[in-house]
């Protein structure tokens, strides 16, 4: 299977390296890596940029446009079978690829594979299973960390699926719903294969009353039945 690695990143020239050099030391090396600069101020690109290797790619958006659009653009511009997300700020662990890539060969119906996450710096692990009923399990909550999952391209076009360019936050929740909807099948790896970092800068703390609303309107959306209609 074709397997791209992505990173889009934003001023992210303090952990930026390690997060590539997580994915160049990965047991599994026959993948693509695109490394997506959504128009850092920063050190960013310079950094980026110093890694030489063949497996590498680099693309520079005119403007910055954010996760979502930059995700929906790496998905339209792929020719790949699997597409693995990579956040700037983490961690993977050096057999992700390879455990990711594994379970998905091995049946092209899952739609979505996804682990637990470490939280570095600590020994708390997060994300550490999935409901067996995924319609319930998801209309209380977002079981799923985004930046541990990797996509099956090919399930994604055949359904006409992608990031919904109007959710600025959360948007990994709006699709999972909506694989959900269409009963594509998830998986899950249990083991912490991504080692996930805390700080102030991160969305997830700086923009967190807007994730917040933008998940409890998910949520309701989902509950009502509303996925669809609109």
């Amino acid at each position: 299977m074709r397997v791209l690695v992505a990173i889009s990143y934003f001023n992210s020239e303090d952990y930026l390296h390690d997060a590539i050099i997580s994915i160049l030391n990965q047991s599994f090396d026959n993948f693509e890596f695109w490394l997506f600069n959504d128009c850092s101020t920063d050190f960013s690109e310079d950094i980026a940029k110093s890694f030489k290797d063949k497996r590498i790619k680099h693309f520079k958006n005119k403007k910055n446009i954010g996760l979502t659009k930059t995700l929906n653009l790496i998905i339209k511009k792929s020719n790949h079978d699997i597409l693995i997300r990579m956040d700037a700020d983490d961690i993977s662990h050096s057999k992700r690829i390879e455990h990711l890539v594994r379970v998905m060969s091995n049946d092209k119906d899952i739609g979505l594979i996804c682990s637990s996450r470490k939280i570095l710096n600590s020994n708390r692990i997060y994300n550490q299973e999935l409901p067996k009923n995924l319609r319930k399990g998801f209309s209380k909550k977002n079981w799923i960390a985004h930046p541990t999952v990797a996509l099956n391209l090919n399930v994604l076009k055949n359904n006409n699926l992608n990031y919904n360019t109007k959710i600025k936050y959360a948007q990994d929740y709006d699709l999972w719903c909506r694989m959900i909807l269409r009963n594509i099948k998830f998986s899950y790896i249990n083991k912490p294969l991504l080692y996930y970092r805390e700080h102030e800068n991160q969305i997830a703390k700086r923009k967190r009353l807007n994730q917040l609303y933008y998940t409890c309107l998910i949520r309701l959306k989902f509950n009502l039945g509303l996925y669809g209609k609109t």
